[in-house]
């Protein structure tokens, strides 16, 4: 008979406990009601996260079309061997220029002597007609 006493303290007691485990859960459940979000609250969520997700993908399309203009441009531009053989060239066309302004100076000499013996035979030919 004593085991049946035992049994039946520990199913009162157990009962008890499993009474009280169950009001601190549902209170623990009433309490965290607040941090939980309702349906419309996460519908919400989702279609401001919907709206996000639109625009960011807009702007990476829009990203995409400028890299693809820029990547147009960086082709035609001018590589590192074309700015070389540039740079060959002028300084080419710069000792031609450099030749020509001897020859140049040379021709001006050149006139300015005729120019001056033309002077002086002017000058001769109006004496000479003076007379």
């Amino acid at each position: 008979m004593a085991s049946w006493i035992d049994m039946d303290m520990l199913l009162k007691v157990a009962g008890v406990l499993g009474g009280g485990v169950s009001m601190v859960f549902g209170i623990g459940l009433w309490m965290a009601r607040r941090e939980w979000l309702t349906r419309s609250d996460f519908a919400k969520w989702a279609a401001e996260h919907a709206q996000a997700h639109s625009d960011l993908d807009q702007r990476l399309d829009n990203g995409e079309l400028r890299f693809t203009r820029i990547e147009g441009k960086i082709d035609h531009l001018a590589t590192r061997e074309d700015l070389v053989s540039l740079s060959r060239s002028v300084s080419e066309v710069s000792a031609s220029v450099a030749g020509l302004r001897g020859a140049v100076d040379g021709v001006a000499g050149t006139v300015a002597a005729v120019n001056r013996l033309t002077e002086m035979l002017i000058q001769n030919e109006l004496k000479q007609e003076g007379r």
